[in-house]
């Protein structure tokens, strides 16, 4: 995928239902390529699942949220995403 590893990026934002590729897919691709494994997931969905949340995090995904409708919780998501590019320090790998 990448020639060189991904340094300037403070967060992934990945729709798992994409139109034409399967989020969970493209994920995996991510964990898998070495210049993009270290970046910090977050995986938004239309509907929300316990088991796709089990997939995604045993990935290594740092946040899992449905889409939100309301207006107060898309500034919740905001808070979230900042939150997460706070942390600095190292990123998260996927596990196994």
């Amino acid at each position: 995928m990448c020639a060189e590893p991904i340094t300037n990026v403070c967060v992934l934002v990945v729709d798992i239902n994409l139109p034409k590729h399967d989020g969970i897919e493209v994920l995996r691709a991510i964990r898998h390529d070495p210049a993009l494994n270290r970046l910090r997931v977050i995986v938004l969905t239309g509907v929300a699942t316990p088991e796709e949340e089990s997939t995604v995090m045993g990935l290594g995904v740092r946040l899992y949220r449905g889409k939100p409708v309301l207006y107060e919780g898309c500034f919740e998501l905001a808070r979230e995403i900042a939150a997460i590019c706070d942390e600095g320090g190292s990123t998260m790998t996927a596990a196994g």
